[in-house]
């Protein structure tokens, strides 16, 4: 933790890629930035995702790759887009998107986590992935969340232990 003076500096701590519950039957993905104060939601949308996606492979091809190449680098890009939020200040995230929002750390209520079954339609044969929701309830906002990845889930499990002790509630 940084401080300058009396004041706590805000620091990212890590950013991870995340779906939020927007409706009855609907989600939007967004990459959660978790900050020592606060979380911050950046949406990460369709348009976005091509642009980022055709840059790396305009790059790829500057480079001298060949096709392999860049369908490698464009592959590699969508996946680890959320890594470019560690290293841009938490104000820049905000400023990127008017749809990008934050929840302080003082303002949370409680948070959940949940184990629950995600089902879906592959090859017409029918599969179920185990996943994790994460509810954060303030005094008059609630943010559900999902976590498909283990690896993310137990990196975001750990951070919600350590900084939220008393408000984390583990019930995958």
């Amino acid at each position: 933790m940084k401080i300058e003076g009396n004041i706590q500096v805000e620091q990212i701590l890590t950013a991870f890629p995340v779906r939020m519950k927007t409706g009855i039957f609907s989600s939007e993905s967004y990459h959660l930035v978790l900050t020592n104060k606060r979380f911050i939601f950046a949406v990460f949308d369709a348009e976005m995702f091509k642009k980022k996606v055709f840059d790396s492979t305009k790059e790829a091809k500057e480079e001298g790759k060949r096709i392999w190449g860049r369908l490698y680098s464009s592959i590699v890009t969508g996946a680890t887009y959320y890594q470019r939020y560690l290293v841009i200040k938490p104000d820049e995230i905000l400023n990127e998107n008017n749809d990008n929002f934050y929840c302080d750390h003082a303002l949370i209520h409680h948070i959940e986590l949940k184990k629950y079954h995600n089902a879906y339609h592959s090859n017409d044969k029918y599969k179920e992935q185990e996943a994790a929701s994460i509810i954060i309830k303030t005094s008059d906002l609630s943010y559900k969340i999902f976590v498909d990845n283990q690896e993310v889930l137990t990196e975001l499990r750990s951070y919600l232990t350590n900084i939220f002790t008393h408000k984390f509630k583990d019930r995958y």
